[in-house]
């Protein structure tokens, strides 16, 4: 599936549905934070997750889940941008945890955290 074509977490289940999703991830796990990672529709050439959920330890470090991701991407070329996004800020400070990214920035209405990631920089930065 092409960026164009994927349809977004938020739009594939109701707000019951990830909340519901949400209390039974936090209850069952705790320590994790839990993350959407949805690509950017303007991406060009990094491809969709096959999975969009993740749960994330407390205490990783946001450059070393955007390695995570890399690998799942199948982008092994350090060379090769992967920027990552929440809301329509770029994230900047790499060396920030998880949990900080997530008591800042989690969504309001559901609680998990969504990142966006792209190839390119499509917004501003945070």
């Amino acid at each position: 599936m092409d960026a164009q074509n994927y349809k977004p977490f938020k739009e594939k289940f109701s707000l019951a549905e990830r909340q519901k999703e949400l209390e039974k991830q936090k209850s069952k796990y705790p320590n994790m934070i839990p993350v959407i990672v949805e690509i950017n529709k303007k991406a060009k050439t990094v491809r969709v997750l096959e999975k969009q959920k993740f749960l994330v330890s407390k205490d990783v470090k946001l450059h070393e889940f955007q390695q995570t991701v890399r690998k799942k991407l199948d982008i092994t070329n350090e060379a090769d941008a992967l920027f990552f996004f929440v809301g329509n800020k770029k994230i900047e400070k790499i060396n920030r945890t998880m949990s900080e990214i997530y008591q800042e920035s989690k969504d309001k209405d559901d609680g998990f955290l969504y990142i966006t990631y792209s190839d390119q920089e499509v917004f501003g930065s945070i």
